[in-house]
C-alpha cells in the first residue's frame, strides 16, 4: 500500500458471525396487528350474531307444523356462522397478542365465509386478511 494507508483487515474465518454493527436493522413495534386485530373481532362478533339469528330463526320455522326441513336448514346454516365467526375471535385474540400469524390469518379467511350484518362481517375479515397478509413480520412465531 502506498503513501503510509494501512492494510485492510484479514477476512474473517468461514463461518464467523459477521461483525457487530452489521446485519438486519432490528423489527420496529407497528400497530398494524392491532388494527387487524380490531376488524377481526368486529368481524368475528357481527358473524356471531348473525348466526345466532338465523340459529334462532331455524328454531322458530322447526317449531311451525310444516317447516321441520326448514328450519333444520336455517339451524345447521345458522351453527356454521357461528363457527366462522368463532374462529375471526380466536383471530383477533391472538392478533392482539402478536402472536401465531398462521392461525390469525386462518381465522380472517375463514371469517370471509360468515356473512355477518348485510355481509359487513366478510368485509371486516377481508380488510383484516389484507392487513395481516401485510404485517407477517411483526408477529412473534
Amino acid at each position: 500500500m502506498a503513501s503510509g494507508q494501512p492494510y485492510p483487515p484479514p477476512p474473517p474465518p468461514p463461518g464467523a458471525p459477521p461483525p457487530p454493527g452489521y446485519g438486519y436493522p432490528p423489527v420496529q413495534d407497528s400497530s398494524l396487528p392491532l388494527l387487524a386485530g380490531i376488524f377481526l373481532l368486529l368481524g368475528g362478533l357481527s358473524n356471531i350474531i348473525m348466526g345466532g339469528l338465523i340459529f334462532g330463526f331455524g328454531d322458530i320455522i322447526a317449531s311451525l307444523p310444516f317447516g321441520t326441513g326448514f328450519g333444520a336448514i336455517f339451524m345447521v346454516c345458522g351453527a356454521i356462522v357461528l363457527i366462522f365467526g368463532l374462529f375471526a375471535l380466536i383471530g383477533a385474540i391472538f392478533s392482539f397478542k402478536r402472536e401465531k400469524w398462521t392461525l390469525v390469518l386462518l381465522g380472517s379467511i375463514l371469517g370471509l365465509f360468515g356473512i355477518g350484518f348485510y355481509f359487513t362481517g366478510s368485509l371486516f375479515c377481508l380488510i383484516a386478511l389484507i392487513i395481516v397478509a401485510t404485517s407477517r413480520q411483526y408477529y412473534r412465531s
